[in-house]
This record gives C-alpha cells, structure tokens and sequence, in this order.
C-alpha cells in the first residue's frame, strides 16, 4: 500500500546567487548588494564535498547541465517529488537561511523580500505541490512581521523560514514575528545551519564552536534543545497560543528527554514560570514539531519505535527529506520498524493538521494521487 507524504524540508536555491534576484530589487538596492560577493554555501572544510561548490550535497542532486542542486525546479520536480512520490513540498531556500549572517540589518529585511519574490515568481508556478517557507530577517522583527502581512495570502506560501540569530527563540525580541505568523495562520520554521558558532551575531553552542564538521553534524541538535526550552519556560505559547514552532533538520531523539526535564524541574521550580498554566510537556505537544531528518538510528529497530513513542512522534513528527543534502532521507525506507498507523501520522497526517490547506485522499492500494 502507498502512503502519501509531506515532505517538511527541501531546500531550494537561486542558480547563480545575489545575480537572480537583482530584478526583484529597486534600483538602489540592486546597486548596494554589488558589494557583497555573495552568500556563503559552505563554511568549513568537509571530508564529504568540495566546500568550493557550496553545501554538502547529494552527488546525484546535481542538475543535468551542471547546476547547482536544488536550483531548477524542473529537475527537483522528477528527481524528487516525481521519484519519491512527494505529494507536497514545503521549501525552506538556503540563502534564507544565511540572512544571519548579515550584519547590515536593511539589508537583511530587503534580500528578504527580494529572494521571497524570487520563489514565488519562479519555483511555486511550476508545480502546485512546491509550497514555500518565506524567509525573514531575525535582526529586524518589525519589518519581518510586516513582510510577512505582505505575503500571507500568497497562493503557495505555507510557513516563515526564522533563520537563528544570538538570541534563543522565547526572547521577546521575536514577539512582532510570532504576532504575524498567528494572525496569518504560518507556522514558524527554525532550521539550523545559519552560521551557528561560526560568527559573531550568530547562535553559538552550549561550550565552544565545534573545531571540525564531524563535531559540528553531531552538536546541533543542542541548538534546538536550547531553544525549545527557551520558547516554553518563557511563556511564548502563553502569550501567542495559536502558534507553532517547526524545528528542521536537528533530528528528534532529544525530545523525551528535554520533556521530562523541563516537567520535573518546574515541579519544583514553577515560581519561575507563574505564567505557565500546564506541564511544559504539554507546550511541546501542542506548539512544537520536529522533522525526521536526520533520523538517529538505533543498532535495534525497535529502538526507534520507542523513541518515537517517547517523543509522541504521532503528534509532534513531520517527515523531512532534507534534499538535495548528502545525508537525505526518503520516504520509503526512513521509517522502517515504526506501524502503519505510525508512519502515516509522520509521513503526512501530522502536516495536514498542521496545514489544513494542503488536501490529500487517504491511501489506496492503487496509491494516493494527489487533489490539484
């Protein structure tokens, strides 16, 4: 039997960089950004691709002219959605992410736009299973929530890609974003991988930054505990409770644990947080979503299983592909060992409760095809 999926995280990016999206810039702006050389792809060595060519990707996501992976939409659409039977993509760009890095903060709000426009105008026309993550500038909250008012109601635009600045995500630095995002319905994405550690203005980990990749790869999940804790403790769910945070791409294993350790500290601690009305668990369960990418994989396979259980994956798990990276995760193998009413809660219930607008039949032994 198939099972149809929603995949939560794949990554989309311009072919030749800053060049692409000159033409959705004024004049003045298309003249300041010629003073960046570009946004960077890669920021250490890497025993797994040539840092020259950018991010870590899969050999075979390259396009067949030459491409950079995940720059033509055509190529993504059979290599991907066509191949995996993905029934619907939600697209979260790479230089959205590195917006971070930035410290000119009108520049960040105005490439904002500019690479929104970008995606919109180029990728979500050529097939309505591409949904978009709109990026936003973290430096700048108010122009973030304006630029998300001014996109909402975009056909195709699903969720706020928030790259990961040096303050952790219950900050009330973040609160005009949040507002936006729940008035508008758009579940925040925080995805990791915006130069965390690497420069200052950037998130940093727990102790030091990592001194090579395999360090790095390994550590990053901690950025996403942080800031879990972060959004609950502070009240931020108090005080937008129609709201959802997605963290993409740091993996789920951590979740059990950063739940009871919460839940037993604010049993004795809970005069810290006398705005918190329920166990900090139960935020998690109704506001927090994880990706399955990359998916920490047990010796025994009924080991996940149990983490999934742990985790309540049938609740807060929303699979992830994590294209074109090297390290991608398909549909039809990356949930081994976990049930059928388990996989479809992960592979695409969980997403459409998430996002009611994305409609999709129950399975079939004849397959699901998706409503267009």
């Amino acid at each position: 039997m198939s099972i149809p999926c929603i995949d939560f995280d794949v990554h989309p990016m311009t072919p030749n960089g800053l060049a692409d999206v000159k033409p959705f810039l004024s004049r003045s702006w298309r003249h300041r950004i010629d003073m960046y050389p570009g946004l960077p792809m890669a920021r250490r060595p890497s025993p797994i691709a040539d840092a020259s060519k950018g991010a870590n990707f899969a050999s075979d996501a390259w396009g067949p002219d030459g491409s950079r992976p995940g720059s033509d939409p055509q190529f993504v659409r059979e290599h991907l959605l066509d191949r995996q039977h993905i029934s619907y993509a939600i697209l979260a760009p790479f230089e959205a992410l590195y917006l971070s890095w930035i410290s000119a903060i009108d520049d960040t709000s105005a490439l904002a736009q500019a690479f929104n426009d970008y995606f919109i105008s180029t990728w979500l026309p050529v097939d309505p299973r591409y949904r978009l993550a709109i990026g936003v500038s973290a430096h700048d909250p108010l122009a973030a929530a304006a630029e998300i008012r001014r996109l909402a109601k975009v056909p195709g635009v699903n969720a706020v890609l928030l790259p990961l600045i040096d303050r952790l995500m219950g900050h009330r630095h973040y609160n005009p974003i949040y507002e936006a995002a729940e008035e508008a319905g758009l579940p925040i994405i925080s995805h990791i991988g915006s130069g965390e550690g690497d420069i200052q203005g950037a998130p940093t980990f727990p102790v030091a930054t990592p001194g090579n990749y395999i360090q790095l790869h390994t550590m990053w999940p901690t950025i996403a505990m942080a800031n879990v804790v972060s959004l609950v403790l502070e009240g931020t769910f108090q005080k937008f409770p129609r709201l959802t945070v997605v963290f993409a791409e740091s993996g789920f294993s951590w979740l059990p644990h950063v739940m009871w350790r919460m839940d037993h500290n604010w049993r004795s601690l809970h005069d810290e947080t006398p705005w918190l009305t329920e166990l900090p668990s139960h935020y998690v369960r109704k506001h927090i979503r994880c990706t399955t990418q990359p998916i920490d994989e047990p010796h025994r396979k009924e080991h996940l299983a149990a983490i999934v259980e742990m985790a309540y994956g049938d609740e807060t798990l929303l699979f992830s592909s994590d294209y074109p990276h090297w390290d991608n995760e398909f549909p039809s193998n990356a949930l081994d060992g976990l049930s059928e009413s388990v996989q479809r809660r992960i592979l695409y219930q969980n997403a459409i409760e998430l996002l009611p607008e994305l409609h999709i039949p129950e399975a079939s032994e004849a397959g699901a095809e998706l409503i267009r």
